[in-house]
């Protein structure tokens, strides 16, 4: 009965955000001058048909794939080219999705009542809301990251079970890091990538990653993301991947681009106001940092987070927006903790 109770209280949740952020979508003007060079090169994209190459006024626009730009020129053919809110409408979904990706994740790991917890808490986040109220890319991009690890997630708890029914856990792993790639380049792999180092290092073993299918998956990514790079490779002469690559990714990691330099351990300095309000649990969480080690299903958390928020600190160039991907996991912990507390009291 809980768990009907917990899902009603989802859906109530999820219509209080609806009607917050779509209301703050129409209200807010656009406030940063990268979300409406999105929103200018997506009703670019929409107005000449062009959906292979994208640009801003006259000029290439290589700083993103073109998956943010296609969901954006979707939007706005819907519900309007002219008002700014059409192509934030894309991260009100995505926000949405991942809320309700972030309840299940919880319900594979803890009991109801935290998973809605946890959703509550990811849901009224300061870094989370700010950024689902801007046509940017990065609310999305969390959202595929999710499903890449919640499918990971299901991979590596299920490795000690033996059973003769085929899992398809690795062809959304594979579709979302695919989509992940077409919504902002490395990052989605990246994270991929250090989850199961991470994992493989911890547990002195990597056979279970033989359930990944690293043959067909890459097949499958290569079948959805090769056909775009190829069509904007021939169309802007190879233009477009060199300065997506030389321009825009090293130069974000050899230095701080475009005055957004900050020292290590910003994040982490910050990480009070990013978090608001599932922050407040961090002293808890702290404290039972030892029991984190001992669970697979904190484990798979902690290889999530940590590995990323290291190197997104060491990187140069620093954005608020940055730690976005992995604060799915942080809210997870910071619950799990609390919870902890609660029963462990006397």
């Amino acid at each position: 009965m809980a768990f009907f109770h917990a899902r009603t209280a989802l859906y109530a949740l999820l219509a209080l955000v609806t009607i917050t952020v779509f209301t703050g979508q129409h209200l807010v003007p656009p406030m940063d001058r990268d979300e409406s060079r999105f929103a200018q090169a997506s009703r670019q994209m929409l107005k000449s048909g062009d959906y292979v190459t994208i640009r801003f006024q006259d000029e290439l626009r290589a700083k993103k794939p073109a998956g943010i730009y296609w969901m954006q020129s979707a939007s706005a053919a819907l519900l309007g080219e002219e008002d700014i809110a059409s192509y934030r409408f894309v991260n009100l979904l995505a926000l949405l999705a991942s809320i309700f990706m972030l309840y299940h994740i919880g319900l594979q790991l803890y009991a109801p009542a935290i998973a809605l917890a946890a959703s509550a808490a990811f849901a009224c986040g300061f870094l989370v809301l700010a950024e689902a109220h801007l046509a940017k890319t990065d609310t999305v991009l969390m959202l595929v990251v999710m499903v890449q690890q919640w499918a990971l997630m299901r991979i590596y708890l299920d490795r000690e079970k033996t059973t003769t029914k085929p899992s398809t856990h690795w062809i959304f792993f594979w579709i979302a890091l695919a989509a992940g790639i077409l919504v902002k380049g490395p990052i989605a792999p990246a994270i991929a990538i250090m989850t199961i180092t991470a994992l493989v290092i911890w547990h002195r073993g990597a056979w279970w990653i033989r359930r990944l299918r690293l043959g067909r998956g890459l097949i499958l990514v290569a079948l959805i993301t090769l056909p775009w790079a190829v069509l904007v490779t021939a169309a802007t002469d190879g233009a477009f991947l060199d300065i997506a690559v030389k321009a825009d990714f090293l130069a974000k990691v050899q230095s701080g681009q475009e005055s957004h330099g900050a020292p290590p351990f910003t994040y982490l300095a910050l990480f009070g106001v990013l978090l608001w309000p599932a922050s407040l649990l961090l002293p808890s969480a702290l404290l039972h940092i030892k029991a984190m080690l001992t669970r697979d299903s904190t484990r798979f958390l902690l290889a999530w987070l940590v590995p990323f928020w290291v190197t997104i600190e060491l990187i140069p160039t620093k954005l608020p927006h940055y730690p976005l991907p992995v604060v799915p996991a942080a809210v997870l912990l910071l619950l799990w903790s609390a919870d902890r507390v609660v029963t462990l009291s006397p």
